[in-house]
């Protein structure tokens, strides 16, 4: 399933750099295909994902809106990765935590005020907060995966 969940991962990096540079993809040839690959594999690490070689990635984006993970769980993300990070949305998977990282980070998710339309269970968190932010978190295994919009 982790496996299933990294290929995932790494496709949606992928149409989100694309679109996120103005490439339609149901125009372009198999080389510019390609080449658009090549230059995304370039920026990754052996998994297919952004590496956190770009942090702090909680400072910019969307991400700057949720709690720093790192800080709730008190140490490095030295085995972070993530997908992306535009204005209007996030998505990252967090490996090497525990459940109780989760426990926190979901108590931290509340307090950030993301308790509109929440909901949850002993592995999973949903809410949206006053501006409109949607987040969702996971625990799945030893990751915690995160992903948050902006709701119109």
């Amino acid at each position: 399933m982790k496996r299933f969940l990294c290929a995932v991962f790494a496709l949606m990096l992928l149409c989100t750099t694309a679109l996120s540079e103005g490439f339609d993809l149901s125009t372009m040839t198999d080389d510019e295909l390609l080449a658009l690959k090549e230059a995304v594999d370039s920026e990754v690490d052996s998994r297919g994902l952004l590496t956190s070689e770009y942090e702090p990635w909680d400072e910019y984006g969307l991400a700057q809106y949720l709690p720093s993970l790192s800080k709730i769980v008190g140490r490095e993300l030295k085995s972070s990765v993530y997908g992306y990070n535009f204005d209007t949305s996030f998505a990252g998977n967090f490996e090497g935590m525990s459940r109780g990282d989760f426990d926190e980070y979901v108590k931290a998710l509340k307090a950030y005020g993301y308790i509109n339309e929440a909901s949850s269970s002993p592995y999973s968190f949903e809410g949206t907060n006053d501006d409109g932010i949607k987040v969702s978190a996971f625990l799945i295994g030893d990751s915690i995966t995160i992903s948050a919009y902006k709701v119109d």
